[in-house]
């Protein structure tokens, strides 16, 4: 360091900051830095060293300042998108059919030894022989043996998935969409495949519980799988090793209730073969455009804020996915206008 520098501790901390941002952007991209760093540094292992580093700095600079620190700036700006953004920009969520999940775990599971008609089992056979193999170290795969293409690909994407977190940290990819999940053993399934992966271990923390880097959510597509989903979440969120980890993520709420995310999805298919009929949960648009009509006069859930709005934030348009029409239907347009509303509320 510059010892002309000695008395501006501010500019040599932010000068290790870049360098060792500099070697963490080395890392994970592969390439130089657009501005070379004027000392060396170690790379950051992951985001939260990074923020900590700014978090260091900007309570440094709030307890000597005489402004107020609510007013913001770059560096509180900058915090927020480390912890918005981390290294890797975007959460990216895997997904593929249960279906699918069944043939490729059945495979690993013939060619392994294991079972040889995993796809004849009933369902509590199924998950007993899952979480047996879930509760050991042992990997079904093999370099050595020969799968088929499906198989084949979806270990590579599990190993793809692995090697995104080693490089740009666990936040890249957090969840395993189960398209068409059925049951508690679609669920499972996907944990045998990321434990291929290392993704989920049997013994991933310090006291020897289950860790799982992405999490398996249900995707419910049926009308009569979403009639059974409260029956099928309760189970999977019961099951010891499934309450570790969540419990581990810290997704639970008061009173020691677990709490999922889930994607519950009607699509067109199912819908079309289902008799149009009113289901209880489903606002009215009547009930909504009285919601946004208060809210528009400083009333309601949202009273207050939609006459706020920023220049030209009314001429956003919120995107509503094709296939969804117990969201849509004849009120679609009331449901757009009503979500366009609420999320500028929150702008």
């Amino acid at each position: 360091m510059n010892a002309a520098r000695a008395d501006e501790p501010y500019r040599r901390a932010i000068t290790g900051i870049y360098a060792r941002l500099a070697a963490t952007y080395i890392r994970v991209t592969g390439q130089a830095p657009p501005r070379p760093a004027s000392v060396d540094g170690e790379a950051y292992p992951d985001p939260q060293s990074f923020r900590l580093d700014l978090l260091l700095l900007e309570q440094s600079l709030a307890g000597e300042s005489k402004v107020d620190p609510a007013g913001g700036g770059g560096l509180l700006r900058l915090i927020r998108a480390v912890e918005t953004f981390g290294f890797h920009l975007a959460t990216l969520d895997l997904r593929q059919n249960a279906e699918v999940h069944e043939r490729v775990v059945g495979e690993l599971l013939r060619v392994a030894g294991v079972s040889a008609n995993y796809g004849g089992l009933n369902e509590a056979d199924r998950i007993a022989l899952l979480r047996r193999e879930l509760a050991t170290e042992r990997l079904l795969s093999s370099p050595y043996a020969t799968y088929t293409p499906e198989t084949a690909s979806e270990l590579a994407i599990v190993g793809a998935a692995a090697q995104a977190h080693r490089r740009f940290g666990p936040d890249c990819v957090k969840s395993y969409i189960v398209s068409k999940c059925e049951s508690v053993s679609d669920l499972l399934e996907v944990n045998v495949l990321l434990k291929e992966a290392g993704l989920y271990r049997a013994q991933g923390t310090a006291q020897g519980a289950p860790a799982a880097a992405v999490m398996a959510v249900p995707l419910f597509e049926t009308i009569g799988d979403l009639r059974r989903s409260a029956d099928i979440m309760h189970s999977w969120l019961h099951l010891p090793e499934v309450a570790a980890i969540t419990a581990a993520h810290g997704w639970t709420r008061r009173r020691g209730r677990p709490r999922r995310r889930l994607v519950i999805c009607r699509n067109s298919g199912a819908a079309a073969r289902q008799p149009a009929r009113p289901h209880p949960h489903h606002r009215t648009g009547r009930d909504h455009r009285r919601k946004i009509r208060h809210a528009r006069r400083g009333r309601g859930q949202f009273g207050g804020h939609l006459r706020g709005d920023p220049a030209g934030i009314a001429r956003t348009r919120v995107p509503v996915r094709d296939g969804s029409p117990p969201l849509l239907g004849r009120h679609g347009r009331t449901v757009r206008r009503g979500l366009e509303g609420v999320s500028r509320a929150g702008v």
